[in-house]
């Protein structure tokens, strides 16, 4: 029964990888959800009539009633703690395009993922195959 310790120093960075994707993918995950949540709630916002009684989610499962108004403009990120006024059709063409882009990322870090549990495997079965 042979053991080579470099086998597993190197299973042990692998595995290492594998929690940062993953950690990685879930960012992307809950990106991904909030990019569709407000598309969602921008087209809703869109189609309510000026004194519809609307539910507005803050987060953490939380909701304000508004009515609506003329709504036309929304506010919105652009990065570095700057917000800027945009039309709705402004709004949405951006939302889409980042949604795009973190699909993106999200197929590149799943495609990274499953070829770093490939690796494990095989690192873990010539591991296996050493023991016996």
């Amino acid at each position: 029964m042979q053991q080579n310790p470099q086998a597993y120093v190197e299973l042990e960075l692998i595995n290492q990888r594998l929690k940062e994707l993953d950690m990685q993918l879930q960012h992307i995950e809950m990106k991904l959800e909030q990019t569709v949540l407000a598309k969602n709630m921008i087209t809703a916002l869109q189609k309510a009539n000026k004194g519809d009684e609307l539910l507005i989610p803050i987060g953490a499962g939380v909701f304000i009633t508004a009515q609506a108004g003329d709504i036309t403009q929304v506010k919105q990120a652009v990065g570095s703690g700057v917000v800027v006024e945009k039309s709705i059709e402004e709004s949405l063409a951006l939302l889409e395009k980042q949604q795009k882009e973190v699909l993106g990322s999200q197929q590149q870090l799943s495609k990274a993922y499953e070829e770093t549990v490939a690796k494990a495997m095989e690192l873990q079965a010539q591991i296996e195959s050493t023991q016996q």
